[in-house]
């Protein structure tokens, strides 16, 4: 039987002792997309804070690959997992920069990162951003940037909160277009939130719904993302 990728039980997280997530058992598994929705103050972002260690919890227990993930480096851990997050206070380095720092995070990438870059700016039809400084974006050229570098980091993990946030539909399609791909060929795990399931969900292996820092319920595609990954 494979070893979970993350494994939470009777995790709690509380912040100015009120209690934001509890989460009683639930495992997230390899190379799977999951889709966490709920309405806004659900603990979406609670949830994926907490996966990324930019939470600790209160009480209960998480682990990462069988291990307790609060064991392992934050380095190491770091090196593995991509965050793309809601807020990104601008910089004064260019978009070049950032990038290749996101991209070269990863040890596999390091040696080629502009090579990645330049094919995801491809991809993603904003080469005309990478001499650009990240204070002069605007709010959906930066979340663009943001989630290019992220995906070319082609880290294990892959956590984005509120995906569709600032996105055009036709972008926002072309972005689920790549992460289906990074997660059925590359295997990479993709944790992302969202306010509009509707939008996003026919990516989603496991559909999770958050009210009130708990699971209310969960959808599973895994045998349909199994065959069509076999079927590729």
């Amino acid at each position: 039987m494979q070893i979970p990728l993350f494994s939470m039980n009777n995790l709690i997280v509380k912040s100015k002792n009120i209690q934001r997530l509890y989460i009683k058992s639930f495992d997230i598994h390899r190379g799977a997309i999951y889709l966490v929705s709920g309405k806004p103050g659900s603990g979406k972002t609670t949830l994926l804070d907490t996966v990324s260690k930019k939470n600790k919890i209160s009480n209960g227990s998480l682990f990462y690959e069988n291990s307790d993930i609060y064991s392992s480096s934050n380095k190491s851990f770091n090196n593995e997992l991509a965050y793309v997050s809601q807020v990104c206070k601008p910089r004064w380095f260019s978009v070049e920069y950032y990038m290749l720092q996101v991209i070269s995070k990863t040890n596999h990438r390091k040696d080629d990162a502009k090579k990645h870059m330049n094919k995801i700016c491809k991809q993603f039809n904003c080469s005309y951003l990478i001499d650009r400084k990240i204070r002069n974006l605007t709010p959906g050229q930066l979340r663009l940037i943001m989630l290019a570098a992220a995906i070319a980091a082609d880290s294990k993990v892959l956590v984005i909160d509120e995906l569709e946030q600032h996105l055009t539909k036709e972008t926002l399609r072309l972005v689920m277009k790549i992460l289906q791909r990074k997660s059925n060929y590359d295997g990479v795990s993709i944790i992302a939130s969202t306010l509009n399931p509707e939008l996003i969900s026919s990516i989603a292996s496991v559909h999770i719904t958050l009210s009130d820092g708990r699971i209310t319920s969960v959808r599973s595609n895994m045998k349909r993302s199994r065959n069509r990954r076999n079927k590729r």
